[in-house]
């Protein structure tokens, strides 16, 4: 076993010295500046100090001072995000070698601020320079369903069973204290969908109560938008208004039309969920569409006789 070690110690310092020879800065420059290009970002690139050190600069059309603070949100974010691909690959410390199955990768929300233009491209290069790169564990977080969505096709597209990886999905529930609960792959499919699990979450005491009132508008907008019956839930939400004067504020608050004065999700006091989701549900059987409302729920639909 000590001469085991001896030679591993050995192999390391090897490395290194031919780390050292090599130019292993000027190739990740070369590697971020084809990813910049790849990802369409066009006006600047980045370049290695001339003191000899290991750091980078931003440099747009020649010139060098104050660059990064031209740059918009998403073109920083975008910047930081290849440098991190490359750090992952390699070492921050040409001294250090680089061994990636003894690494752990996080990667928080990667799209941030980005526009939808960039998931496709965000999503490729995790899963091919990431993913597939024979890491310890990747762990991937996001509020995007359409990066969710984007990732998890790319790995159905991997034939190479030696790449092929196990993939295990979670989903953060927060209420008053928060907790991690595993999932299957197609638990949740888009964002309409999500707004109707936040409903059911808050409806099993899984989920914070405070959400109905605007999760229960995008639905209705949505599902009403979608049927081309935006008519009918107007005249549903005021009369079931002024049946119901307790609730005329959520009636009024998820018609966008009345919802001119300062009525908010504030003025609403404690919300019992069971009292507002029959409200909700309600507005699906005045407008005749309450198998939808069965449908997305889990409920059993009964045709009136």
């Amino acid at each position: 076993m000590i001469e085991i070690r001896k030679n591993k110690s050995t192999q390391n310092e090897i490395i290194s010295e031919n780390r050292q020879n090599i130019t292993n800065i000027d190739l990740s420059v070369q590697k971020i500046n084809n990813d910049i290009a790849w990802i369409g970002l066009k006006g600047f690139r980045i370049e290695k100090e001339n003191d000899g050190s290991s750091f980078y600069r931003i440099v747009r059309d020649g010139v060098t001072d104050a660059v990064y603070k031209s740059l918009s949100e998403g073109e920083k974010t975008l910047i930081t995000f290849l440098y991190f691909l490359e750090s992952c690959r390699g070492s921050i410390d040409q001294g250090s070698p680089a061994t990636p199955t003894n690494r752990i990768i996080v990667i928080d929300d990667p799209i941030s601020s980005l526009s939808h233009n960039y998931v496709y491209e965000i999503s490729s290069l995790i899963q091919h320079r990431i993913i597939e790169s024979g890491f310890e564990q990747v762990i991937v977080l996001t509020h995007s369903l359409f990066f969710y969505h984007e990732l998890v096709k790319l790995k159905d597209y991997i034939k190479d069973k030696a790449l092929k990886k196990d993939y295990a999905f979670f989903r953060v529930v927060k209420d008053e204290f928060s907790r991690i609960e595993q999932i299957e792959e197609s638990s949740i499919q888009n964002d309409y969908q999500s707004y109707w699990l936040a409903i059911k979450d808050a409806l099993d005491g899984r989920g914070s109560a405070i959400v109905l009132p605007n999760m229960m508008r995008n639905i209705l907008e949505y599902y009403f938008n979608f049927i081309h019956k935006k008519s009918s839930l107007k005249d549903a939400l005021i009369k079931l208004g002024e049946d119901d004067v307790e609730f005329k504020p959520l009636f009024r608050f998820i018609n966008r039309e009345s919802h001119s004065d300062a009525i908010n999700i504030t003025d609403f006091g404690m919300i019992d969920p069971v009292r507002y989701v029959e409200k909700f549900r309600q507005v699906f059987v005045e407008t005749n569409f309450l198998a939808h409302y069965c449908h997305m729920m889990g409920e059993e639909f009964e045709e009136a006789a």
